[in-house]
């Protein structure tokens, strides 16, 4: 641990300072849309179905440039192994596809049009997994030999040589899922980045690389607070460490399209799904969750089947850059420079609703804890407390009328160099309503300020016209509730974008308030109870930390229901569950009819609700699920809530 804050390479400061990213997916799903690597292990789709005919990256990254990013990412080849380059290492690659008859490079053409644009361009390739070469996280050939594992290293270090040495510089190197340590029989990842790509940020690199960032650790846009850059590299936490030893910013990403709905998470293209992108105030929200809290934000950008942005998404890429760019030009009241108290000045806006603040973070993340008063002309009053600002901290309140606001440094390491203390009048955001459903199937929605809520039980879209929320009520049967804010009041018409309807969802079973959970695996002690799996408390069941996987646990409904599929709501992080079987019964002693099985897909990043239906309904009264392999590759399995669907 250092005494004095740690600094930010010149690369780090200018990847912080370009603040917004794009990163783009192209793979074979897109063209077999029943395609999943993890459910089809062994399986790869042909190269001969890949024929974007309509390809323009240049309409790619025109719409980046739109949207205010300053750089974006390629992911040349994904977790099916096909590379969008003619790479030499194996023929899985649009060398084989029909597309320009074999003699298309997407990352050349990639790499050309973000020259054009002035987009900073970056490259995606994973080696943790490869499903061409059977390889799984973290990056071993699954049931192969040392010598199998060798070869597959060699493979990992010639692409991303062609990678990092047929293209020019980089500006950043993305890694998903990191990247297996050499001393565990990983690729010299490290050694080879210094030597091509020296200057290159690197997400999720071996520790090694230099100019590395970090996952804000979950794929939802937004870091928690506080987020420090500087981290405590043997002990990596989301928050960060400003005492720690490394300089390791945080990178949010979010798909662009809802991570629930629309296909494996969002992040590629499937046709129909044009109602789950993401409107532009989810990413705005996001911004300031991200960008706002010392990160940058990473916007995934789907490519359709012909090889272009679909339209919806574009304007979305478009609204979204046009309402960041207006409130940065709002007319604002500033200061900045060295010391411990600033006061500000309100000359421009007769009210306001946010402040600004960016320190000189080259110099390291010296101020840690800060308060932020409010003179009205007779007081002052504090109007928040927050801690860690370094690139840039956005911090919003509800609009007020004030002659002088007034920034307190309450603690720091070192003397605070403050670059910039701003404060102008911004129209809200439009809030998503919260949904939350009891045990008994009671529904409650939390109704934003000066707004209203409509919803729909069936899974539509709701509109203006669907049924009004008024109060909790009762669902006793399984559904998928949707709901939208309707704003009434209080939105500036100079930000149309913003009066964008946000919509919450939650999917939920049949109600299980007499169902029993007769065992379950490996209890340990009384908070992580085998009951915990049908209850909506703080608690989740989690297995024991010394037995091996599968972990399963049975469950009696008390009467006989049509099975259709269930929905598991993840809990503590390293329990995920990757893969599953859910079995069905008459009996406690003969639940033993599979009713399905298959993976949660990127639950690591997307921990949130896995709704799973099965190909037709089983008559049961008794159901085992079993947990096989863990997200993390460890022994554990978690469970927040399970329930049922039913017909």
């Amino acid at each position: 641990m250092s005494n004095k804050p740690v600094l930010p390479s010149k690369e780090q400061t200018e990847w912080l300072r370009s603040e917004v990213g794009v990163i783009i997916h192209l793979d074979l799903q897109v063209f077999e849309n029943t395609y999943n690597f993890r459910d089809q292990w062994g399986y790869t789709p042909s190269p001969q179905i890949f024929q974007p005919t309509e390809l323009d990256t240049d309409q790619w990254i025109s719409t980046a440039a739109e949207a205010g990013a300053k750089y974006a990412i390629l992911v040349a080849k994904h977790c099916s192994g096909f590379s969008l380059w003619p790479t030499r290492a194996h023929s899985y690659s649009v060398a084989s596809s029909p597309w320009r008859d074999g003699k298309g490079d997407i990352v050349a053409d990639f790499i050309a049009s973000c020259r054009k644009y002035g987009v900073k361009p970056g490259i995606y390739c994973s080696a943790s997994a490869n499903a061409y070469l059977h390889v799984d996280n973290p990056g071993v050939v699954v049931g192969g030999t040392p010598e199998d594992n060798r070869k597959y290293n060699e493979i990992v270090i010639q692409q991303l040589t062609e990678l990092w040495s047929n293209y020019g510089p980089l500006f950043e190197l993305w890694f998903d899922g990191g990247v297996l340590p050499v001393e565990k029989g990983g690729p010299p990842v490290a050694e080879l980045k210094k030597k091509l790509q020296p200057d290159a940020i690197v997400f999720e690199g071996p520790r090694g690389c230099p100019n590395r960032i970090r996952h804000s650790g979950a794929e939802d846009g937004s870091a928690v607070l506080p987020a420090w850059g500087a981290v405590d590299s043997a002990h990596l936490t989301r928050e960060g460490n400003p005492d720690g030893d490394e300089y390791m910013p945080i990178e949010c990403d979010l798909a662009n399209r809802n991570s629930v709905r629309a296909f494996q998470g969002g992040w590629f293209w499937h046709e129909g799904q044009d109602d789950a992108v993401h409107p532009v105030s989810k990413l705005v929200d996001c911004y300031y969750k991200s960008v706002g809290r010392n990160s940058n934000f990473l916007i995934g950008m789907v490519i359709d089947n012909r090889g272009l942005v679909p339209e919806v998404d574009r304007g979305v890429f478009r609204g979204f850059g046009n309402v960041i760019r207006r409130i940065q030009e709002l007319p604002r009241d500033t200061v900045s420079g060295r010391g411990t108290l600033f006061e500000l000045k309100i000359t421009q806006n007769k009210e306001v609703s946010e402040v600004l603040l960016r320190e000189d973070f080259a110099q390291g993340e010296r101020i840690r804890k800060y308060r932020i008063d409010a003179f009205d002309g007779q007081s002052w009053e504090t109007v928040l407390e927050s801690e860690g600002i370094g690139h840039k901290r956005l911090l919003n309140f509800p609009r007020r009328r004030a002659e002088k606001l007034r920034l307190v440094i309450l603690s720091s390491e070192g003397t605070p160099l403050l670059e910039e203390f701003s404060a102008y009048l911004r129209s809200p955001i439009v809030e998503a309503p919260g949904i939350v459903r009891d045990k008994e199937g009671l529904i409650t929605i939390t109704v934003p300020e000066e707004s209203e809520v409509r919803y729909t039980l069936d899974g539509s879209l709701p509109t203006e016209e669907s049924m009004l929320y008024t109060g909790p009520f009762r669902v006793e049967g399984p559904g998928f509730l949707r709901a939208v804010t309707i704003p009434l009041s209080g939105f500036d018409p100079a930000f149309p974008e913003l009066r964008t309807n946000p919509i919450a969802e939650l999917h939920f079973g049949v109600v299980d308030t007499d169902w029993e959970v007769l065992s379950a695996d490996s209890e340990y002690d009384e908070q992580n109870r085998k009951e915990n799996i049908l209850l909506n408390n703080q608690y989740p069941w989690i297995s024991g930390k010394t037995a091996e996987l599968p972990h399963e646990f049975l469950v009696d409904m008390k009467r006989d229901y049509e099975v259709r599929g269930f929905i598991y709501t993840p809990a503590w992080t390293p329990g995920h569950i990757l893969k599953y079987e859910f079995y069905v019964g008459d009996s406690p002693d003969n639940v033993n009819t599979l009713a399905g099985r298959g993976s949660f897909g990127d639950i690591l990043n997307m921990p949130v609700q896995q709704v799973v239906r099965f190909e037709k309904s089983f008559r049961a009264r008794y159901y085992r699920f079993r947990a096989t392999a863990n997200a993390s590759g460890r022994r554990y399995a978690s469970v927040f809530r399970m329930e049922i669907i039913t017909d």
